[in-house]
């Protein structure tokens, strides 16, 4: 009988580890990088943690305002980004911030720029349309044609403006 009763107190405890050991494995987490990727950043939150995150200059070699004749200063030239939900906003600023203030633009996911804007100051008499424009982690650079909006002074000329990230 004693050897029934040691075999009986063998089963339950072969039993009992079993058990503990299924509720130990049951419990694990599927940690397998494979099977659960982190999430990286889209294209569009690379280029917009770029444009806000980075200290912008002026390019002053590329950026042309000869038309203004003297009344801008291209070295005062400064710009800063904010993220929007579309994209971005620019801010421009030093002498060109009298006549254009920024504007904004769209990002998609691919970080593809569209729809890039460029805002004239309040109470400047002028219409500023962009004719091309490249925005990178890097760089920029738009290309705008101003003329006075009364129709007095027709097409003042194309102006470039370009910044890049240090």
């Amino acid at each position: 009988m004693k050897k029934a009763n040691k075999m009986n107190q063998f089963k339950y405890i072969l039993l009992f580890m079993t058990c503990l050991s299924l509720l130990f494995f049951a419990s694990c987490d599927d940690d397998d990088p494979a099977d659960n990727p982190i999430p990286t950043e889209t294209e569009k939150e690379k280029l917009v943690a770029a444009l806000t995150t980075k200290t912008w200059t002026v390019d002053i070699t590329n950026t042309n305002v000869a038309n203004s004749n003297g009344v801008l200063d291209a070295s005062t030239f400064t710009i800063s980004f904010t993220s929007t939900s579309a994209g971005a906003n620019y801010t421009l600023g030093g002498d060109i911030a009298s006549f254009l203030t920024g504007g904004s633009f769209d990002i998609d996911t691919d970080a593809n720029v569209t729809n890039l804007t460029l805002n004239v100051a309040s109470g400047v008499e002028l219409d500023a349309v962009v004719t091309a424009f490249t925005v990178t982690e890097n760089s920029f650079e738009v290309t705008a044609s101003i003329s006075d909006s009364n129709g007095r002074i027709r097409g003042l000329g194309d102006y470039v403006f370009v910044f890049t990230a240090s």
